[in-house]
């Protein structure tokens, strides 16, 4: 997982300096080829933190059914141990 966010922060800065360098270069108008390469740069940009967000999504899934799969044996637990007693 840490490979993965690694991995995708260093393809965000990439695609960053690539825009940045595009926008240097940038006369007043844009040939269609530099047009062309800023849209592409930023719908990568766009789907790296798409993909940053489901990540997030995944871990923070992950933690609540751990969470509630622990709850829920030890509730199970309890409600074992009541009716043992009675």
């Amino acid at each position: 997982m840490k490979k993965l966010s690694i991995y995708l922060c260093s393809v965000i800065v990439l695609c960053f300096f690539n825009l940045v360098a595009l926008r240097a270069e940038e006369p007043v108008q844009q040939t269609a080829d530099q047009q062309e390469k800023t849209t592409i740069i930023e719908a990568a940009a766009a789907y790296i933190q798409y993909l940053q967000l489901q990540i997030s999504m995944q871990m923070e899934s992950r933690q609540f059914n751990l969470i509630s799969n622990v709850m829920k044996t030890k509730d199970e637990d309890e409600k074992s141990a009541i009716n043992n007693a009675r």
